[in-house]
């Protein structure tokens, strides 16, 4: 939860770039070249991110900071994007929001998570709107390395144990089983507690939790999913 916290600060934080204002403000195929090498040194620091986006207030792309997919994504239009359309109603440089877990067709498809806020005149938190940065969270590395090697369950216990990771809507983003992904988890936890077990009709053993926030960030409502298949009652 703490790497998601800083993405929320990240992306406010690197909206307020000179370099990223000013292509904006004064725009030039220099300053965007410019607005993409510096979202490139950034990129090149902070390996959890698969890309930075910056488009202009319609939604054209005009920057952004992995040489890879730089080609395929120069002047598309991400209009319909829901995390554009969201970012340009952001009140002011405090606000931003969260898109869900998706695969991403401009970057080969991987699963990604996108943090984005506007771009302000002067980098002002105040200013007039001039275009948005989208911050894309490999979470396709981050999802599969949680529910498999943080759980660092011994040979035996992994053969009958499954990891997911579910969103607000039980939605699987990450599982140890891979043909999970994406699929509706039923989750039975009526009462909405933050956490719990009980046998499902297997008798396999399922115990979850709700994701906590951390300091001002209140987390994104996901739950930590563990199925442990029993052998008998007893077990």
């Amino acid at each position: 939860r703490r790497v998601l916290f800083r993405s929320t600060a990240d992306v406010r934080w690197w909206a307020t770039d000179p370099a990223l204002w000013q292509a904006l403000g004064d725009p030039s195929p220099e300053r965007f070249a410019y607005a993409s090498e510096r979202l490139g040194v950034i990129n090149r620091f902070y390996t959890v991110y698969l890309d930075l986006v910056m488009t202009d207030a319609a939604g054209r792309v005009v920057a952004s900071a992995n040489p890879r997919f730089q080609r395929g994504l120069k002047d598309r239009n991400l209009a319909g994007d829901p995390w554009f359309a969201a970012a340009r109603n952001c009140a002011d440089g405090d606000a931003y929001v969260v898109d869900e877990v998706k695969p991403s067709p401009l970057h080969d498809n991987r699963d990604v998570l996108v943090y984005a806020t506007g771009i302000r005149e002067a980098g002002e938190s105040n200013g007039r709107l001039i275009g948005t940065l989208g911050v894309y969270f490999d979470w396709q590395a981050q999802g599969q390395a949680i529910v498999e090697k943080e759980a660092n369950l011994p040979p035996p216990i992994a053969e009958k144990t499954e990891v997911l990771l579910l969103d607000g809507a039980l939605r699987v983003i990450a599982s140890s089983n891979p043909a999970r992904r994406y699929t509706h988890f039923a989750l039975n936890n009526p009462g909405q507690a933050m956490r719990g077990s009980y046998y499902d009709n297997s008798g396999s053993i399922v115990a979850f939790a709700r994701t906590l926030g951390y300091e001002d960030y209140d987390g994104l409502g996901w739950y930590g999913v563990i199925v442990q298949q029993t052998e008998d009652e007893d077990a």
